[in-house]
């Protein structure tokens, strides 16, 4: 609990443990990655004084009793991660878990506190002029309500990448199945060359 710094733990494989695989008390910078399984607990636990928003890549937290759980007020992503636990997450504070792809069961998803968990897809979008690419274009992805759930920029191929929409909440009223239908993708874009007098 009175730890400060960094620490980086790479590549982990971590069993059976009895409380938690990895628990942070409180915020430490650092990079997380690997494998942790068989836990009585939760793989990661964060407690109530941790506030860091923190991403993971490929994280396999597999057979644990808890896959992710956090009783603080940061957000937790996880992209294209694995997760096969009893619950896959459990929030008790404030904090935001977004899984983008991957696999999780939202069905498991225990939230007591005021946090959110975000079920989220990816999505591309390819912007042409003409057959011709439009680069630097910024594209809004938006639900049937229009509210903005995305945004990114094209590149020189016209594409517009890591754009997000949620399919699946929990929160302390339970699980939540999003509607897809409405969803639309917004963008301005400058073609061609132009001039005036």
């Amino acid at each position: 609990s009175g730890a400060s710094g960094s620490v980086d733990f790479t590549n982990v494989d971590i069993s059976g443990t009895s409380n938690s695989g990895v628990y942070y008390t409180k915020d430490l910078k650092g990079e997380l990655t690997g494998t942790i399984g068989t836990s009585a607990g939760a793989g990661i636990k964060f407690g109530p004084a941790t506030s860091n928003d923190i991403s993971w890549t490929s994280m396999d937290l597999s057979t644990n009793a808890v896959g992710i759980e956090t009783a603080g007020s940061g957000t937790l992503t996880f992209m294209d991660s694995d997760f096969a636990n009893t619950k896959d997450a459990v929030i008790s504070g404030s904090g935001t878990i977004d899984f983008v792809e991957g696999t999780v069961d939202s069905t498991t998803v225990e939230v007591t506190g005021s946090g959110v968990f975000n079920r989220l897809r990816s999505l591309e979008v390819t912007v042409t002029a003409d057959t011709n690419a439009v680069s630097g274009s910024n594209v809004v992805l938006k639900d049937g309500s229009g509210n903005p759930t995305g945004s990114a920029i094209t590149d020189a191929s016209g594409v517009a990448t890591g754009l997000t929409f949620p399919t699946e909440t929990v929160t302390s009223a339970g699980l939540n199945v999003e509607s897809l239908s409405g969803y639309e993708a917004v963008t301005v874009a400058k073609v061609g060359t132009y001039s005036y007098t």
